[in-house]
């Protein structure tokens, strides 16, 4: 603000107010009203007027920014994230301004656990705003981490942040607990050293506490002879003492007696049956990982026989490291299994070749004085346990390879003999005997041939219905081809081959049937016959190794 002039502004006279650092100039004043102020006279007739808060003054933020405020310039505190800023004392000498941080959703309170061990333990949980003030303050009762501890004898629950107290025996002089280590104990439960010196004992005298621990131990010497219903042990010589005879015979408790023999972990345990100055000892072997017996000379098991226990229902395995194996009656031998052949033979007695030679993988012979009889050798027998009806048999089944992939090749029922009953009347039965043999991608056998009761003999064709164009394969020799003759038919003929034989029927009289030869070959001296035009008429076509001839 400039000066201030009780006088006009041409003349300029009267009272002159001047400041110092302002403008513009004011005229035509007549009064002047001093408010928050102060007037001075210096007695000179000049009056100073100081007006309250002085002049500029500064502001600056956390930032480092500055403004001047200036008298009469108005300075606002307003709050910013959570504060309010608060007037009070308007309109007096002694106004305040109070900045309030804002409330927030928390309850006040404590939160958390006020005393170690009290129930339940509380849990205190928080969230905290970008200024760092608690938005949200809950808590919660902490699960208890209880376990279960059972003893030989009792059953008790433990609490959490109980104690589980574990000792030794009351006296301590058995059992002994300590634990050290941090932050990871080890707790140790250990036996307490009785007086029983660590070591080896021979025919032993033992003294043993409640508890079953050896609390003395020392080496005794033999027991002397015993009678012959008492088992000896062997002296500090290595002497068996005591009985001639080991017996389990017990007239006060009769019964079925054990004897336990505890082998050594992968060995075996050898009980001998011999004379003291035999030579051809026979002893029984525990087989610890078979669960079996060794059965020979207790010089040399490798070459002896094993009886070998399979486990639960699945039966006794015997089993030989010699060449021969042999099963014999009184009657004489009655199976051999020859190992170095892989070849069995049974039969009735010595003489008969299959038990001391087999010749195929399954022998079967029979020894027998006659020398113009036949005898049955081999017997194949059917049972029902029903009432037998027609068409009841046995058979005998062959199963042959054959290839599903390089890799997979299976076994598959190639052909079978069967024995079939096609009258079981008493007073008129009969029965046949059927060949069946297994076609192409079949798995069961057909029936190709069969041998009546009467001596009849009936063989089952392959039968096809043919079609124009086709060549027939050496592979349905025997077939029948059968042709509808809708329109002329024409059928190749394969390769010559000596034994191939095939019929063709033509089913009517219209149109031509053509059988050819395969390129090169002849059928009956051309390269091509026509079967005649009457209905159902047919060709039987046989190769005699070099061509083809119609038999008619």
């Amino acid at each position: 603000m400039g000066n201030i002039y009780s006088g006009s502004n041409t003349g300029k006279a009267g009272l002159e107010i001047t400041e110092e650092d302002g403008n513009p100039d004011v005229y035509g004043v007549s009064k002047i009203i001093v408010s928050n102020g102060a007037l001075t006279d210096n007695g000179n007739g000049s009056v100073t007027l100081t007006m309250g808060g002085g002049g500029a003054w500064i502001v600056e933020d956390n930032a480092g920014s500055q403004s001047d405020i200036d008298s009469g310039d108005t300075l606002s505190i307003d709050g910013g994230t959570a504060i309010t800023s608060a007037l009070t004392n308007k309109g007096t000498t002694t106004p305040s301004i109070t900045l309030n941080l804002d409330n927030t959703a928390v309850t006040p309170g404590t939160y958390g656990q006020a005393e170690f061990g009290a129930t339940p333990e509380k849990i205190p949980q928080f969230q905290v705003d970008a200024q760092g003030r608690l938005v949200s303050a809950t808590q919660f009762d902490k699960t208890p981490g209880s376990f279960s501890v059972a003893a030989n004898s009792g059953f008790q629950a433990v609490a959490d942040d109980s104690f589980w107290f574990i000792f030794g025996d009351g006296a301590g002089s058995e059992i002994t607990t300590s634990i050290s280590g941090s932050p990871n104990p080890t707790l140790r439960i250990e036996l307490v050293n009785t007086g029983v010196t660590a070591g080896s004992y021979t025919n032993t005298n033992l003294t043993v506490d409640a508890t079953g621990r050896i609390t003395a131990a020392s080496s005794g010497g033999g027991v002397g002879t015993g009678s012959n219903t008492q088992v000896g042990v062997f002296d500090a010589t290595g002497v068996l003492q005591g009985a001639a005879n080991f017996t389990f015979n017990d007239v006060a408790a009769p019964g079925i007696k054990t004897l336990n023999v505890n082998a050594p972990s992968g060995g075996g345990t050898q009980i001998s049956v011999s004379e003291t100055l035999g030579s051809n000892k026979v002893s029984l072997q525990v087989i610890n990982g078979d669960r079996g017996l060794y059965i020979g000379k207790t010089s040399n098991f490798s070459q002896d026989a094993q009886l070998i226990y399979l486990g639960n229902n699945l039966g006794i395995e015997l089993r030989t490291n010699a060449n021969n194996f042999f099963i014999e009656t009184n009657q004489g031998r009655a199976l051999m299994l020859d190992a170095s052949t892989n070849k069995t033979g049974i039969g009735n007695n010595y003489g008969s070749l299959p038990t001391t030679s087999p010749t195929f993988p399954l022998s079967a012979g029979y020894s027998y004085a006659s020398t113009n009889t036949v005898e049955d050798v081999l017997g194949i027998e059917r049972i029902t346990s029903g009432t037998p009806a027609s068409g009841i048999g046995g058979s005998i089944a062959f199963r042959l390879p054959f290839v599903v992939s390089p890799t997979t090749i299976p076994l598959m029922s190639a052909a079978r003999i069967e024995a079939e009953m096609t009258d079981v009347a008493l007073a008129t039965t009969s029965a046949d005997l059927v060949f069946s043999l297994c076609g192409t991608f079949a798995q069961t056998p057909t029936e190709k041939m069969r041998i009546k009761n009467n001596g009849g003999l009936i063989s089952r064709r392959n039968t096809v219905a043919a079609a124009d164009g086709q060549t027939i394969q050496a592979s349905e020799t025997g077939s029948v081809f059968f042709c509808a003759m809708s329109g002329n038919i024409t059928l190749t003929l394969p390769p010559v081959s000596a034994g191939l034989q095939y019929v063709v029927v033509r089913t009517s009289a219209s149109n031509v049937l053509t059988i050819d030869a395969d390129a090169g070959d002849d059928i009956n001296g051309a390269s091509s016959y026509i079967v005649p035009t009457t209905a159902y008429e047919s060709a039987t076509i046989v190769c005699d190794g070099n061509e083809w001839v119609v038999l008619g």
